[in-house]
């Protein structure tokens, strides 16, 4: 009987413990709806420090589209030379 205790003893004392998640290396998932559909979605699954660098990136372009005045990125793209 104490041998059978020792040895679960030591099976449950062997078996590593998952390391911790750093905060920042959390994985986030994200659903978005398609526009023009009720039905189709897109699912987007980034960590943490992803998701804040594509934040910062689309802020930046945001504010280039606002600067620049044209309402449309990096110029006036797709006016066919107007």
């Amino acid at each position: 009987m104490m041998l059978l205790l020792f040895a679960l003893q030591a099976a449950t004392a062997a078996a590593p413990a998952p390391a911790p998640v750093a905060p920042q290396d959390k994985v986030i998932c994200k659903t978005y709806h398609e526009t023009g559909s009720f039905l189709k979605t897109r699912k987007t699954c980034l960590t943490r420090q992803q998701w804040q660098r594509s934040s910062e990136t689309n802020q930046g372009a945001a504010r280039n589209v606002v600067s620049a005045g044209t309402g449309v990125p990096d110029g006036n793209l797709g006016t066919g030379g107007l």
